[in-house]
C-alpha cells in the first residue's frame, strides 16, 4: 500500500512538472469578458516531452556459449576477448563460399520467377512486343559480335604462342623445328634439359596443327571445340615457357654463349610468359562474354515468346507456384549460410574465444561466449496504450525502491516484445531495458520505477487536446483574428505526458485560439 501510494504521488509530481514546463516554453494568458466565460490561449512554440512510466524489477543477466550449426574450416573471427558487439553482429564464419554463392543464384532465379509473374499479371501489349522483339534483334546482334571476338581471341592466341615459342625461345636452340632440337647452352639438370628440348619438339607438332585449324576457323564453325584445344595450346605452351626458364636459370655459359647471352634469353621468355598469360585472360574474357550474350538471347527470347503467348489464370497460378518454389529455396539456402555463421544474439561483450582462422571447428561445440553488455537488466510490462510510441534505444531515468529518490540511474530501452503478454486480464508488452552504466549498488530483485522518455522535442506548437473538435471530416480549432472567430483546419501529431498535442500544421506562432468560448 505504501509503494502504490508513493507510485500515485510520483506521477500526479510528473504530471506537474510536465505542464510546468510546458508553460515555461510559452505562456498561456486567460481574457474573459464580463462574464467571465471566454478563455483563450496565444500559441507559443515550446518545449514537447513525450514520456511513459512504468514499474519494474531487477534481473540478473545470463551469458551464452555459441559455436557454429555446421562445422568447417574457420574463414574469420571478427572478435576477440573484451569486444563490445551488436545484436546481430557477425561474430565468427567458416568457409562456405559454396553456399554464398548458391544463395545468390537461388535470389537470383527467385527474382526472374517474380518477374515473370508481374509480366504476367500485367499483360501484354503489341507496343511491348514490338519492344521484345527489337531486343531479341538486338541480343542476337550481341551474340554474334561476341562470337566474333571469340574467334579473334582463339587466333591471337595461336599467334602469341607461336611467337613466343618460335621468336623468343628458338634463339637459343640449334634445329629447333627438328625431331632433335638442342639447347645452345648447358644446364646443371641433365633432367631438366631433356624436358625442355622434348618440349620443343612437342611445341613444333602442336603449332603446325594448331595453325591448320585456325586457318579455317569461322564464327559458323565448331567455335567450342576450337577453343577448347586454344584452352590447351596455351596452357601446354605456358608450361613448356616455365620449364624453358627453369633451365635458362640452371644454365651455364659456354664459348659461343655468353652470361649477358643467357640474361637475353631470359628476359625474351618472361616476355613471352607475360604474352602467354595475357592471352589466357583475353580468351576466357571472350567466352565469358560470350556466355553472357547467349543467356542474355535466350531470356530475351523467351520473354518474346511469353509476350506473345499472353497469359491464362492456369499460367498465372503455375507461376505464382514457381514463385513460392523459388522463395522457399532462397529460405533453405539462407538457413544453410547461416548455419556457418556465428551471429550476436544480443548486445554485449565477448568472454571467450576458442576459435581461429584456419582451423576446424566442430558442429555445436562452443567457441565463443558472450555476456550482456550490463550485469543486469530491469523488465517490465507497457499497457497496450502505450505499446505504439515506444522504440528501441529511448533513454530511461530509473529509481530504486532500495535507494532515495534523488539517486537515480540512467538505462535505455533495448528490446519489446511483438506479442502481448496478458496480465490480470490486461495486454500488456514485455520491455527490458539495460543499465547504461555498471554500478555495484544494483542488484537482482529490486524493484525499480522507470521513466521512458519517448519524445522530447523544442520549440513544437501544441495545444490542449480537448479544443481540436471534428468538422466535415476534418480537424479543426477555433481561432479569434481580431474580434472575429474563425474554424482553421488543423494535422496533429503526438500527444505530449501532459495531454497537450503537437500541431504539424494549421497553426502559428502568435495565434490565438479560443479554450472556452463565449
Amino acid at each position: 500500500m505504501k509503494k502504490l501510494w508513493k507510485h500515485i504521488v510520483e506521477q500526479q509530481a510528473l504530471l506537474l512538472i510536465l505542464v510546468v514546463a510546458v508553460a515555461v516554453g510559452g505562456y498561456w494568458y486567460l481574457s474573459r469578458d464580463i462574464n467571465g466565460a471566454e478563455e483563450l490561449l496565444s500559441v507559443t512554440p515550446a518545449p514537447f516531452l513525450q514520456e511513459v512510466s512504468l514499474s519494474g524489477k531487477v534481473e540478473a543477466q545470463k551469458d551464452v556459449d555459441l559455436g557454429f550449426a555446421a562445422g568447417g574450416r574457420v574463414q574469420y573471427v571478427t572478435v576477440k576477448v573484451g569486444d563490445v558487439v551488436q545484436a546481430g553482429q557477425t561474430l565468427a564464419e567458416v568457409e562456405n563460399g559454396d553456399i554464398v554463392a548458391l544463395v545468390e543464384q537461388r535470389r537470383a532465379v527467385l527474382r526472374v520467377a517474380e518477374a515473370e509473374l508481374a509480366a504476367l499479371k500485367v499483360g501484354t501489349r503489341p507496343e511491348q512486343v514490338a519492344v521484345s522483339e527489337a531486343d531479341v534483334v538486338a541480343k542476337r546482334v550481341q551474340l554474334e559480335q561476341s562470337v566474333s571476338a571469340l574467334v579473334n581471341a582463339i587466333k591471337d592466341a595461336y599467334t602469341e604462342a607461336d611467337d613466343a615459342v618460335r621468336t623468343q625461345t628458338d634463339q637459343f636452340f640449334s634445329n629447333p623445328t627438328s625431331n632433335s632440337p638442342q639447347l645452345t647452352f648447358t644446364v646443371a639438370s641433365s633432367q631438366t634439359e631433356a624436358s625442355v628440348e622434348n618440349g620443343r619438339r612437342d611445341m613444333e607438332g602442336m603449332l603446325a596443327a594448331w595453325a591448320g585449324d585456325v586457318a579455317g576457323l569461322s564464327t559458323s564453325g565448331d567455335v567450342d571445340a576450337a577453343l577448347l584445344k586454344a584452352k590447351t595450346n596455351l596452357a601446354t605452351v605456358a608450361s613448356f615457357l616455365f620449364k624453358t626458364n627453369l633451365a635458362i636459370t640452371q644454365g651455364g655459359a659456354t664459348g659461343a654463349v655468353t652470361q649477358a647471352d643467357l640474361n637475353s634469353f631470359a628476359a625474351g621468355v618472361s616476355v613471352a610468359r607475360s604474352a602467354i598469360n595475357n592471352a589466357i585472360t583475353v580468351l576466357t574474357s571472350a567466352e565469358t562474354a560470350r556466355a553472357n550474350a547467349t543467356t542474355a538471347l535466350v531470356s530475351a527470347q523467351s520473354s518474346l515468346a511469353l509476350a506473345r503467348a499472353g497469359a491464362t489464370q492456369e499460367d498465372i497460378t503455375a507461376q505464382e507456384a514457381r514463385v513460392a518454389s523459388a522463395r522457399a529455396a532462397v529460405s533453405d539456402a539462407t538457413a544453410q549460410l547461416q548455419k556457418t555463421r556465428i551471429t550476436a544474439p544480443f548486445t554485449g561483450t565477448v568472454t571467450t574465444v576458442d576459435a581461429k582462422a584456419g582451423e576446424v571447428a566442430s558442429a555445436n561445440t562452443p567457441v565463443l561466449s558472450l555476456i550482456s553488455a550490463s550485469d543486469v537488466l530491469i523488465e517490465s510490462y507497457v499497457p497496450e496504450i502505450n505499446f505504439a510510441i515506444l522504440a528501441l534505444g529511448d533513454k530511461a531515468r530509473v529509481t530504486l525502491d532500495a535507494y532515495s529518490e534523488e539517486t537515480v540511474f540512467a538505462a535505455t530501452l533495448t528490446a519489446i516484445d511483438p506479442a502481448e503478454t496478458v496480465r490480470d486480464g490486461v495486454s500488456t508488452y514485455r520491455v527490458l531495458l539495460s543499465f547504461d552504466q555498471k554500478d555495484p549498488r544494483i542488484r537482482a530483485g529490486m524493484t525499480a520505477n522507470v521513466i521512458i522518455v519517448t519524445d522530447e522535442r523544442p520549440g513544437i506548437i501544441a495545444i490542449p487536446q480537448r479544443i481540436v473538435r471534428s468538422k466535415d471530416g476534418v480537424k479543426v480549432v477555433t481561432v479569434k483574428v481580431g474580434d472575429t472567430y474563425v474554424d482553421r483546419q488543423v494535422v496533429t501529431g503526438v500527444v505530449s505526458s501532459s495531454g497537450s498535442v503537437e500541431v504539424v500544421s494549421g497553426l502559428q506562432a502568435g495565434d490565438t485560439v479560443v479554450v472556452v468560448p463565449k
